[in-house]
Formats: structure tokens, sequence, C-alpha cells
């Protein structure tokens, strides 16, 4: 009887070298897609807190507006009615949140969210008897928290499979 050629370990090597080589493949492939995945849950976290914080800014913007014209409107009617500095800079005091020093500036906050404020300054020019209000700066300030205290670090758990 003939013996046998294909039981050695060659045969062997053909059929199990390219499956471990398409396993390889195979989980290559796998950890890339998610790792995919991943990056893309995380970009979306990022426009999302993005979104947040503009919409956030964009709100504080307008209320600062409002206590700018409020502050305009009083000024205004206060110089209408012939008043002293002085009484200008009492009427401008009580509008709330507005605080006016001696020399004719005055500023103002306006809360964003948790960790920032816009800080708007203003200042009253005296020009031949002439009174006139303008913004000096308007920035956007974050609070000095002296370490870290916000909720960034947040580990969110998702689901792949």
């Amino acid at each position: 009887m003939a013996k046998r050629k294909d039981s050695g370990v060659g045969s062997n090597v053909n059929v199990g070298l390219p499956s471990i080589i398409l396993l390889l493949c195979v989980l290559g492939l796998s950890l890339f897609a998610i790792l995919t995945i991943r990056a893309a849950y995380n970009g979306l976290k990022t426009a999302r807190t993005s979104k947040k914080a503009v919409e956030q800014y964009y709100k504080a913007e307008v209320e600062s507006d409002k206590t700018r014209l409020k502050i305009i409107s009083t000024f205004c009617s206060c110089t209408e009615k012939g008043l002293d500095p002085d009484q200008i800079r009492e009427a401008l005091r009580k509008i709330e949140g507005v605080t006016v020093d001696e020399y004719g500036g005055l500023s103002y906050d306006t809360r964003v969210n948790d960790h920032s404020s816009i800080r708007v300054e203003m200042e009253v020019c005296t020009d031949d008897g002439l009174y006139d209000i303008h913004v000096v700066s308007q920035k956007l300030l974050p609070d000095d928290m002296e370490g870290y205290s916000g909720t960034g670090f947040e580990i969110e758990e998702i689901e792949l499979f």
C-alpha cells in the first residue's frame, strides 16, 4: 500500500495559517470600528457641549443688552431733567447689579453659566457741559475657581452591542 503524503505538518500549516490571518484581520477591523464609533460619540458630545455654551452666552448677551438699555434710558432721562452728576450716579446705582464709581465709570456683570459671566464697563464723559455714555469694554470672564469644581469629568457609559 502506498502512504498518504497529505497527512504531514505542511497540510496543517496550509489550512491554519490563513485562518489565523483571517481571525486577526477580523479582530483588527472590529477594533477599528469600535474606536471609530467611540471617536464619533466623543465628537457628538463636544458639539452638544459647545452648542449649550453658545446658547447660554447669547442668552446672557441679551440680558446684558437689556441692562445696558436700562442704564442708557436712566441716563438720558436724568440728563433731560438737568440733574447734576451726583444725582445721575445715584439714579444709576439704583439699577440692579450696576456699580458706579465716583469718576464716572460704571460696570455690571451678567451670569452666563455657573463658571463665567459677561462684564461690561461703561464710562460717562462730560465735554463742555454735554454728557455722553459709552461702553469701554465687554468681556467674558471665567470665575476664579481655585481648582476645578465643575462636572466636566463625568463618565458616561454607552453600549455598543
